[in-house]
């Protein structure tokens, strides 16, 4: 085959197919005729192939946050990444994963983000910052998260709900499938799978309507002098592991902050 966006000739000749009636030819030759010069037409292949990953690490996931993860990729000629975000439910391999169509379109049960940038040119990274940019109940683009997920059309027009207002939750895991193609429409044949850890930013909260002082009694000292006092017992109940800090102070003092308390 030829190779792609190289230049090439090609050279055509004809010939016909002689005197083929032997009723009128008798004394003559039925060979064809040739011509004599090879007629020459020059011309550029056009780009049939999809573009190729570049770099060691790419495309890979950096600045991992709570709500944010950068996508980072190089390509050996100018062209676009999409992706989609989907939630990880478990850690095993997903059994049915996207078509590089379906990251292009965005349109894929569980997303929850999509997009695409600009890869403008060769051998250099680029990056683009997906995090959580509203909450899809108070968004006008998504009206609830059974209207959010899975909504399709999201690619470089940024139509489709999961650009939108993409939700991107901390300490939770997520599937990122990348694709790209160049200017010409060459789309990658498979998308490339990559796993991200969000990291935890949000404090814990107290349950079960703590914390609550469950005793407040006199001290009694084992021994002499009974110097007075009160023992206070407080439990508390998070929702998470954690620890709990406290400080006493009389009521009348100010509120002090939590890392005061710390």
């Amino acid at each position: 085959g030829l190779d792609d966006e190289l230049g090439h000739s090609a050279y055509v000749v004809v010939q016909d197919d002689g005197n083929t009636n032997t009723s009128t030819n008798m004394y003559h030759s039925n060979a064809p005729n040739l011509q004599l010069h090879p007629n020459r037409m020059d011309f550029i292949t056009q780009d049939g192939s999809p573009p190729l990953w570049r770099g060691t690490y790419t495309p890979t996931l950096s600045a991992i946050a709570g709500i944010s993860f950068s996508l980072d990729a190089q390509l050996d000629e100018p062209g676009n990444v999409y992706y989609i975000v989907l939630r990880r439910t478990s850690d095993a391999l997903p059994t049915i994963e996207p078509t590089s169509a379906q990251v292009f379109a965005g349109d894929f049960p569980g997303t929850a983000a999509c997009g695409a940038f600009k890869v403008s040119a060769l051998d250099t990274n680029f990056s683009k910052a997906v995090t959580t940019t509203a909450e899809p109940e108070t968004e006008v683009a998504c009206t609830g998260l059974a209207d959010f997920y899975g909504v399709s059309l999201g690619g470089l027009t940024g139509s489709g709900l999961c650009s939108a207002c993409p939700i991107i939750e901390s300490q939770s895991r997520y599937w990122v499938y990348v694709v790209a193609d160049d200017t010409d429409g060459n789309m990658q044949a498979a998308p490339r799978r990559l796993a991200v850890d969000t990291t935890d930013i949000t404090p814990p909260s107290f349950e079960a309507a703590t914390p609550e002082v469950v005793s407040n009694v006199p001290t009694v000292h084992a021994f002499q002098p009974n110097l007075g006092g009160v023992t206070l017992s407080v439990t508390t109940e998070l929702d998470e592991p954690g620890r709990a800090y406290y400080l006493v102070a009389p009521a009348s003092a100010a509120a002090p902050t939590a890392e005061q308390v710390r």
